[in-house]
């Protein structure tokens, strides 16, 4: 996915709104790598709840279902925790193109997409 942070929101939503099938589910968990960075902005990691949530009650509970949600339901918590928080900051410390080099260029980095993942204004006091 591309696009702005509005954009992923917007789909997260609608996707939230739709009923998921055993398949479709199976595509999340398939496709998953594409989208899971994307949810580190609360409201789409609160979309991807509600669909797991709506597609517990709506869908028997068969066990080849619930090993497939829960699996789906690992993945999407697994973003969420501190480690997936962890890796996404050693991602802006090994960018792609122009190296930073100094500790000043790193902090910066670090909150600007801190600021673009939580959207919350961070002070910088550097």
């Amino acid at each position: 996915l591309s696009g702005t942070p509005c954009v992923w929101r917007g789909l997260a939503y609608i996707m939230s709104k739709l009923t998921f099938n055993e398949q479709s589910l199976k595509g999340l968990l398939h496709y998953y790598d594409d989208y899971g960075e994307k949810l580190l902005d609360n409201d789409v990691y609160q979309s991807f709840l509600t669909i797991l949530d709506n597609a517990k009650k709506n869908l028997e509970a068969t066990p080849d279902l619930k090993v497939l949600i829960d699996a789906l339901s690992t993945n999407i918590n697994k973003e969420r925790s501190p480690n997936g928080i962890l890796i996404a900051v050693q991602q802006v410390q090994q960018p792609k193109g122009k190296k930073i080099k100094t500790k000043k260029e790193l902090t910066m980095k670090v909150l600007q997409v801190v600021e673009q993942t939580f959207l919350v204004s961070v002070p910088i006091t550097v």
